[in-house]
C-alpha cells in the first residue's frame, strides 16, 4: 500500500515494507478500501500465488475488520482470544474491537510486480540469509488510523514455495481493550503471540508491538510459515528475540560468543544460520559451532533458518 503524502516533517516514519507514513493522506494508490461498518470482512480475495501456512496451502484470504486475516472463511469476532486457541489458521496484526464507521480505513492490495516485490525480496533475504528468496506476490492489508491514530499492517510475502508473514505497527492508541497479535493454526501445532499481547503493554505509550522486534527493526515482526518438517517456529522464542534494539555481540577475537544464542535457536528449530549483520564492518555467517569469525566490531545478530 503506497501512500502519496503531504509534508510530514514532524511525523514518525514507520519502517514499513510499503513506505506507509503516518500523517494526512492525499491519495491512496492501487488499494481496495472497505465500506464503513463494524465487525465486517472483505469478500473472499483470490491470491495469485498459493500462500503456504504450516502445512496448508491457501489460495485466498479474508481481511477482517477487527485486525486479522483468515483463509477459509470470514471472521467477525471482535473479542480476541489467547493463542493457542485450536480453531483456525489466522494471522492477527491487531485483533481487537476495531470500528471504522467514525474514523479509519481498512485497505488491501496484492502486488505481483514492481518495486514492492523488490523491497520484499531484499528484506526477506536480509532477515533470512540462507533462503535465497525472490518474491512473486506481496499481499498487504492495512488498518489505517483506526480510533484516529491506530495503524497496523499484515503482509503476506511468497513465491509459491517459501512464505513469510510481516507485521508492521504505527501508533496504537491507548486502550483498555485486550489486543492479540501473532498467528495460530487450525490445530495450534504452530502459534506465536507477540510480546505484550492480551496485556496493558499492547497499546501506547509502551506498546511492545512497536518498541520490540524479532528482526532488529522496532515495530516490525517477520515469520517464515512454510516449514513444518521439524516443527519449527520461526524465529525462535525469547530470549533470542531482538528487543528493543539489536543484540550486540563482541566478536573481535573470534570467540565463541554466539554459542548460547545458537543453542537457544536449536532448541526450537534445529540447525540455524546465525547471520552477523554489520554496521560498517566485515561479518560472516556463523558456522554450525556457533562461532562468528572475521568480525571487526560488535554486530547485531539475526537468526534465520538454513
Amino acid at each position: 500500500m503506497v501512500f502519496e503524502l503531504n509534508k510530514m516533517a514532524t511525523q514518525t516514519l514507520l519502517p514499513l515494507l510499503v513506505l506507509l507514513m503516518i500523517g494526512k493522506r492525499k491519495t491512496i494508490l492501487k488499494n481496495t478500501d472497505f465500506p464503513q461498518s463494524d465487525d465486517g470482512s472483505s469478500p473472499r480475495i483470490s491470491l495469485s500465488q498459493p500462500f503456504q501456512f504450516f502445512g496448508r496451502s491457501h489460495s485466498s484470504v479474508y481481511v477482517n475488520h477487527n485486525g486479522d486475516l483468515t483463509f477459509t472463511s470470514a471472521f467477525s469476532q471482535y473479542s480476541p482470544q489467547n493463542f493457542p486457541m485450536r480453531r483456525m489458521d489466522i494471522i492477527a496484526a491487531l485483533w481487537t474491537d476495531l470500528d471504522n464507521r467514525v474514523t479509519g480505513s481498512i485497505l488491501y492490495h496484492e502486488y505481483t510486480g514492481g518495486s514492492i516485490l523488490a523491497r520484499a525480496t531484499q528484506d526477506i533475504n536480509t532477515y533470512f540469509p540462507g533462503v535465497q528468496f525472490t518474491a512473486s506476490s506481496v499481499f498487504v492489508a492495512t488498518w489505517y488510523q483506526m480510533f484516529g491514530t491506530t495503524t497496523a499492517q499484515a503482509i503476506l510475502i511468497t513465491n509459491g514455495r517459501f512464505s513469510f508473514v510481516m507485521l508492521n505497527y504505527g501508533p496504537i492508541a491507548q486502550t483498555t481493550r485486550p489486543i492479540q497479535a501473532g498467528y495460530d493454526t487450525q490445530d495450534s501445532a504452530h502459534h506465536y503471540s507477540l510480546e505484550g499481547s492480551m496485556t496493558t503493554n499492547s497499546s501506547d505509550p509502551n506498546s511492545r508491538f512497536r518498541i520490540r522486534s524479532n528482526v532488529g527493526v522496532p515495530s516490525r515482526w517477520v515469520f517464515r510459515t512454510d516449514r513444518t518438517s521439524r516443527g519449527c517456529l520461526v524465529p525462535p522464542p525469547a530470549p533470542a528475540l531482538v528487543s528493543p534494539s539489536p543484540v550486540r555481540l563482541c566478536a573481535r577475537r573470534a570467540a565463541s560468543v554466539t554459542t548460547a544464542l545458537f543453542s537457544m535457536a536449536t532448541i526450537a528449530c534445529g540447525p540455524h544460520l546465525v547471520g552477523a549483520t554489520t554496521m560498517g564492518a566485515i561479518g560472516k555467517v556463523a558456522s554450525s559451532s556457533g562461532i562468528v569469525r572475521n568480525v571487526k566490531t560488535c554486530v547485531p545478530v539475526m537468526v534465520g533458518q538454513g
